[in-house]
């Protein structure tokens, strides 16, 4: 880490004591980066907790919030916010954070060069690692094997207590604690994930349209069909019975990671239906199809007998734009305007109470993104620029300069991520061509 960074690192932390007259602004670093600026190509908000350092601030802080005044029961949260300028990892001139994603006490960020930090721990214990420290970002490695290829990060997400990487050949690494959040051992490695059934209809006519974590699993949906899930399954979120003989077990040795594999779920067979999105909440998977159906796994009486079911609507005029996640909720919006919710053991969407006008769904119903992440208090709510975080007793608005790309509330970490649109070598190569001056290009 160069000196540079380390003195905008230590300008951060000195920043995080605000005035009294300055409680009700939002918290930004530097006041500067609220104007406008051409030359970012990513923005990072983070709040709330960072007892591992995850927060990126160098050591264990808390920055959710105050009470507006004395007699007010809302609480703002305040954001630390990044930009290439203040980023404590070094950038080379044409690198930039590209994936981004957090769990419980850890964040996790890849470039468009594929190196991989980490800030925090997997570990959520107490009790600090020997050699690890708060606000440590450690260089992941891919093992020789994939370095020598050269292989480029096409996917990054993170459960509660670890990450899981796509490469541009379709396979997937894992890093964190290796039962998918269950055991004792951690790997700060990149281990390959075995692709088990998946390769079965992987080949150059089908790709990997969707990967979503959830706590303690992960689903990937194949050409917007065939939905895979591997991890843990005690709450048969992985789409099967709890006894399912198809579910590998896990020993609890590293040795043995080997064993988990990607299972393919009895969903869809007849390909009846496109999958428009794909939730993970902490116990469960829920699928949204392009008809606007409704499908969530549940568990059952007969454990051995579980899969998706479809979920009960409210009326037949309700429709289900979008999903979001916490731990023990799929989150969705309707075309009614309204927020609805539903449990680990539903089988009926319920109302939420997150009050609708705190989302400003009116104005932008078709074009609002719902939060992602294992949260048991927040939901989060965006359109292309501007964010708002809610809770029972008050809500934030946040309006950012660059594209929202995504929002996720983990148990201690909230996180947002805005990225510049960036151009692939076909657009660069179309705006180098004579002749193309009278045509609106749109990207």
């Amino acid at each position: 880490m160069s000196i540079k960074h380390l003195e905008n690192l230590s300008s951060l932390i000195k920043l995080t004591k605000l005035k009294k007259d300055e409680k009700h602004k939002l918290y930004i670093p530097d006041q500067k980066t609220n104007q406008k600026r051409t030359n970012d190509d990513f923005e990072i908000y983070l709040s709330e907790e960072s007892e591992k350092g995850g927060l990126m601030l160098g050591k264990a802080i808390n920055i959710s919030g105050k009470r507006l005044t004395t007699y007010s029961t809302k609480i703002w949260p305040y954001f630390v916010k990044f930009t290439r300028e203040n980023i404590p990892i070094p950038l080379q001139q044409d690198e930039y954070v590209e994936f981004i994603s957090c769990g419980y006490q850890h964040l996790i960020l890849a470039t468009n060069h594929s190196k991989c930090y980490l800030f925090g721990d997997f570990n959520c214990s107490s009790d600090r690692e020997k050699g690890f420290h708060f606000g440590t970002n450690l260089p992941f490695k891919f093992k020789e094997t994939v370095s020598r290829l050269s292989c480029k990060i096409t996917h990054l997400d993170c459960g509660e207590q670890f990450v899981i990487i796509k490469d541009e050949f379709n396979r997937f690494w894992f890093a964190g604690k290796i039962g998918f959040g269950i055991g004792f051992n951690y790997s700060y490695e990149f281990l390959r994930l075995d692709n088990g059934e998946l390769d079965e209809d992987l080949n150059k006519f089908t790709k990997i349209t969707k990967v979503v974590s959830g706590g303690k699993h992960v689903a990937i949906c194949v050409d917007d069909k065939i939905i895979y899930t591997i991890g843990n399954n005690y709450n048969s979120q992985l789409g099967f019975g709890r006894d399912s003989n198809r579910i590998l077990k896990y020993s609890g040795n590293t040795t043995e990671f080997k064993r988990f594999s990607f299972v393919k779920c009895e969903w869809n067979l007849n390909n009846e239906y496109q999958v428009k999105e794909l939730a993970c909440s902490g116990n469960s998977t829920a699928i949204l199809t392009k008809c606007g159906k409704l499908f969530k796994t549940m568990q059952t009486e007969d454990k051995a007998m579980c899969s998706f079911q479809l979920i009960n609507l409210m009326s037949a005029t309700t429709e289900v734009i979008t999903l979001g996640s916490q731990w023990s909720n799929i989150i969705c919006l309707a075309n009614d305007g309204n927020i609805y919710k539903i449990g680990d053991f539903d089988t009926d969407l319920q109302r939420d109470d997150f009050k609708k006008d705190l989302f400003f769904i009116n104005q932008h119903l078709h074009k609002l993104k719902l939060s992602q992440g294992t949260t048991t208090t927040y939901l989060g709510c965006h359109t292309e620029n501007e964010v708002r975080i809610s809770r029972q007793n008050g809500v934030v608005s946040l309006k950012t300069n660059l594209p929202v790309s995504h929002v996720r509330i983990s148990g201690q970490i909230m996180l947002i991520f805005c990225l510049k649109k960036q151009l692939n070598n076909l657009q660069l190569n179309l705006f180098k061509v004579n002749g193309l001056f009278d045509i609106d290009l749109k990207f």
